[in-house]
């Protein structure tokens, strides 16, 4: 009953605040040009400084896994594998087959991460979720414009994939972090307490513009591929990956950043990628809305079973 209702105090924030984004567009007060604004400033500005806090405040020296930050690595690049297989045999059009492999391995990893970590550990769980943000997001970024290249007909550009990574905010403020933290240089209170604030608003505001961006679209012919991207996102991915990695140990704080980068959704972010490199819209669109409605489901599933087996 204990690790029941832990579980459900884990999700239920985050499942309250995606309901209040969906009603706030429900009644109109919010409509789509203030929404995509604000996911605009939520991923550019609000989630970085929410990255480089947590890392600034952390001990980065005792966080620092080489093996954690291998594993999520080696994880992702088979979750690319795996999928680009399964894409080549559940569909035979190539604007599909990209936006499925994005769907099944792209992880919207800070966004649910950092929330699930600290309801569990504290600063200490979203400090450890922020260091793998230095692996996993430049990973994440390079294999999703690769999965769509890949299938649109046109020469793969390591210029716009170079370009995704060095501009990327979270890198950024996970390198920013790191170089604060190991030098030891405060920040000025002055700057302190505005950038703490700002950042604090982050995941509150990331959940409500997510639940007001959600909007289903015509599925008429994806089903199947729409299904299998979710189940293998929500689902598979994590009882293989999460399982092996208690197998090699990991556990706590290390367990629940790896739960959060193999069964968070897909990232909202993956729909205009989808856009811009010439993948189905409409089946990105749809993948992205059915598994962050389901990973509430499947994400307590997963804490509340990983909490009984007593793995963290």
């Amino acid at each position: 009953m204990e690790n029941l209702l832990i579980s459900f105090n884990v999700i239920a924030p985050l499942l309250l605040m995606l309901a209040v984004g969906i009603l706030l567009k429900q009644i109109k007060f919010l409509d789509d040009y203030v929404t995509v604004k604000m996911n605009r400033l939520v991923a550019l500005f609000l989630l970085p400084l929410l990255v480089f806090k947590n890392i600034y405040n952390a001990e980065i020296e005792e966080l620092m896994n080489g093996s954690v930050l291998l594993y999520a690595f080696v994880g992702i690049v088979l979750e690319f594998i795996i999928a680009a297989v399964l894409s080549l045999v559940l569909t035979k059009d190539k604007k599909r087959r990209g936006v499925m492999i994005q769907g099944m391995f792209r992880c919207n990893y800070v966004i649910f991460g950092i929330p699930i970590a600290y309801s569990l550990f504290g600063d200490e769980g979203s400090a450890a979720n922020a260091v793998l943000t230095i692996v996993v997001i430049p990973a994440l970024n390079i294999l999703a414009v690769f999965a769509l290249e890949l299938f649109n007909g046109n020469k793969i550009s390591f210029k716009l994939i170079l370009k995704k990574i060095v501009t990327n905010p979270l890198i950024i403020a996970s390198l920013l972090g790191m170089l604060f933290s190991f030098t030891k240089i405060s920040l000025p209170e002055i700057i302190y307490k505005p950038m703490s604030d700002l950042a604090s608003c982050a995941t509150p505001m990331a959940f409500v513009f997510l639940g007001a961006s959600l909007s289903i679209r015509d599925m008429k012919g994806h089903i199947k591929e729409l299904m299998s991207t979710v189940a293998m996102r929500l689902v598979i991915f994590p009882m293989i990956f999460v399982f092996v990695a208690i197998l090699l140990g990991f556990r706590n704080v290390w367990l629940v950043s790896l739960l959060t980068v193999f069964a968070a959704p897909t990232a909202v972010s993956s729909f205009s990628l989808a856009q811009t490199l010439g993948g189905d819209d409409k089946l990105a669109g749809n993948i992205v809305v059915f598994t962050t409605v389901f990973s509430i489901i499947t994400m307590f599933g997963w804490v509340l079973l990983l909490k009984t087996l007593g793995v963290f």
